[in-house]
């Protein structure tokens, strides 16, 4: 389980993206409370920008993350980088869980949050007990990526009930969706010949989610960066 956690802790170096975006946003969110319009736009606003940073992270990290664990922690963690692939697949969800969460927390519906979150986390640990000693660091992968999934699922199906803060959650998620997996799944599909230029593989995927960014989102890549300069 050692190479489960390196990689666990891996993954999770990117989740401080998410945390500083719920803190810019959080304040707009609650401001919008009264204003059915504003905060609609403001949700769909901050889920998107969301989506666009978790989605290409998760893509790439899926295509490519085993190379990067052998350069940080040696070739005996080749086993971690697998893992941590697998385990990458919880950045996008986390991303989108936090775009789908804040605003339930800014608009006083903490215990609607609850109610989705304590179920699927008593379900999770109950399952680590079951499949971690049959199936041992795999079984956790599965349960961890499951886990968020599920929250994912149930917030969705949620917003059904918020009569505040409604909007389309195809539109913002549908183009870094389909963008990110295009690329990840094109180098994936590249010769194996090809792996030790799994750096320029990288790169090259970067500029092309960069590229779609811009087509689809300018404005929200002008909010972004106005938001880091604040950060």
């Amino acid at each position: 389980m050692g190479l489960f956690t390196s990689a666990l802790k891996l993954m999770s170096a990117s989740l401080f993206v998410s945390a500083a975006m719920w803190s810019a946003y959080f304040p707009v969110l609650a401001r919008a409370h009264d204003q059915p319009l504003e905060a609609s736009r403001t949700a769909a606003e901050f889920v998107t920008l969301l989506a666009w940073m978790g989605l290409p992270v998760t893509a790439l990290a899926w295509a490519t993350g085993r190379h990067v664990v052998i350069l940080l922690y040696g070739p005996d963690f080749t086993l971690s980088g697998l893992y941590f692939e697998w385990l990458c697949l919880n950045i996008a969800t986390i991303f989108i869980n936090t775009g789908l969460t804040v605003p339930l927390l800014a608009w006083g519906l903490q215990r609607m949050q609850g109610k989705i979150t304590v179920p699927v986390g008593i379900v999770a640990l109950a399952a680590n007990l079951i499949v971690i000693p049959r199936y041992g660091a795999w079984g956790a992968v599965a349960t961890t990526v499951g886990a968020e999934a599920a929250v994912l699922f149930l917030l969705i199906w949620t917003r059904r009930r918020i009569g505040i803060g409604r909007h389309p959650i195809l539109r913002p998620l549908g183009p870094p969706l389909l963008c990110s997996a295009a690329v990840a799944l094109a180098i994936k599909m590249m010769p194996l010949s090809f792996a030790p230029y799994w750096w320029l593989e990288l790169g090259v995927g970067a500029v092309v989610l960069c590229g779609c960014l811009f087509a689809f989102q300018r404005r929200i890549v002008s909010a972004a960066l106005a938001l880091g300069r604040r950060i």
